[in-house]
């Protein structure tokens, strides 16, 4: 494993929150990845093969949101608006969203399926 072993040894004293999923031993019963773009999967996840086709045959996971990347950085930048030039702005980096398609069966998106080589990782170890 490549958690070194003094964290491994230290976070075993907590175990599973016990007052959530409790009809399910404590343990989630769905996958959620709020963000995976840092794997290099078997496959490769992009705007265009997520809305066509929706369908896809190695299906293993359901999503509803639209294509998005959270802010990737954060620096300060000079005001432009103002004139002695001492005042800085924060501008952010990367952030974009993206529909994926027309919005049905949904409240709000459309869903789709997430392909299984998406997440497997390239090399395993």
């Amino acid at each position: 494993t490549r958690v070194p072993h003094n964290t491994r040894s230290d976070t075993k004293q907590y175990g599973y929150c016990k007052d959530e999923y409790s009809d399910f031993g404590s343990f989630p019963p769905q996958l959620y990845v709020r963000i995976s773009n840092r794997l290099i999967g078997q496959k490769l996840l992009t705007q265009n093969n997520i809305a066509n086709p929706k369908i896809k045959p190695d299906g293993v996971a359901m999503g509803c949101w639209p294509f998005d990347q959270h802010t990737v950085s954060r620096y300060a930048i000079p005001d432009p608006t103002d004139p002695f030039g001492k005042r800085r702005i924060v501008r952010n980096e990367g952030f974009f969203r993206a529909e994926v398609g027309p919005k049905e069966k949904c409240e709000k998106f459309a869903f789709y399926n997430v392909p299984f080589g998406t997440m497997v990782p390239v090399d395993p170890d």
